[in-house]
């Protein structure tokens, strides 16, 4: 499982010997350096995990996580959804869904590497999100060619995730904002804003008057359309709130 074609056998490292938060993966036993991003890769993958944790099919996910593939190698994967068993430490089980973020200076070699190890111990996609222009994201999945998607596409995968995934919101933040409100909404079976205001969500609302409640502030760049706009993709028919 090393990628280096030019060392023979497993390193002499194991799961065991790598501690939390330390700066190296390991693969097959040989420690990789994992280096840290730029403010604009950091931000970009704040914006992925919150999508993806706030899916109504996902009961975890994680940032940075270590995934003990096998007895010597630790992958750590951007963002994962966390599946069961995976336990609190070390995940016991590859992560159905990984996400990686891509920027200047990547090292591609390493990249494929991970890519190989996670898809080879189960994961069932890992989507490399692409920084540089053209922005867009790159899908890999077991027995099958890579493909691209742009930012106007749409991103699925069927029992890990409920909802479709726009392209862009895991780069926008206005758009990662949208894509965790109708991911919210579902998950607590509303089909609307307005109702999750009127049920009693509207009690809950940091305003001291019964009108700024029954009136959120929405910020100005932001009207109706961009609402309907990013619902689009549920299986309810999701209307602006009033």
């Amino acid at each position: 499982m090393r990628r280096n074609p030019s060392i023979d056998g497993p390193g002499p490292f194991h799961a065991r010997h790598l501690r939390p938060k330390s700066s190296y993966d390991l693969d097959n036993g040989y420690p990789v350096q994992c280096l840290p991003s730029h403010v604009r890769g950091g931000a970009a993958q704040l914006n992925g995990a919150l999508v993806i944790r706030t899916d109504p099919a996902v009961r975890r996910a994680a940032v940075e996580a270590g995934y003990a593939l096998d007895e010597r190698s630790v992958r750590t994967p951007d963002v994962s959804v966390v599946p069961e068993g995976a336990g609190e430490e070390w995940g016991k089980v590859a992560p159905p869904l990984a996400i990686e973020y891509a920027d200047r200076g990547q090292d591609e070699a390493e990249l494929a590497g991970k890519i190989e190890s996670l898809l080879e111990a189960g994961t069932r996609a890992v989507w490399v999100v692409r920084l540089t222009l053209p922005r867009r994201v790159e899908v890999h999945e077991p027995g099958a060619e890579p493909r691209v998607v742009g930012m106007e596409g749409v991103l699925e995968l069927p029992g890990v995730l409920a909802r479709p995934v726009r392209a862009a919101a895991l780069f926008d933040p206005e758009q990662a904002d949208l894509a965790a409100l109708a991911n919210l909404l579902e998950r607590f079976g509303y089909k609307h804003p307005a109702e999750a205001y009127e049920e009693g969500f509207a009690a809950a609302w940091p305003c001291s008057t019964t009108e700024a409640v029954s009136r959120p502030h929405r910020p100005q760049k932001q009207n109706t359309s961009e609402y309907s706009s990013v619902l689009f993709v549920s299986s309810h028919s999701f209307t602006s709130p009033v």
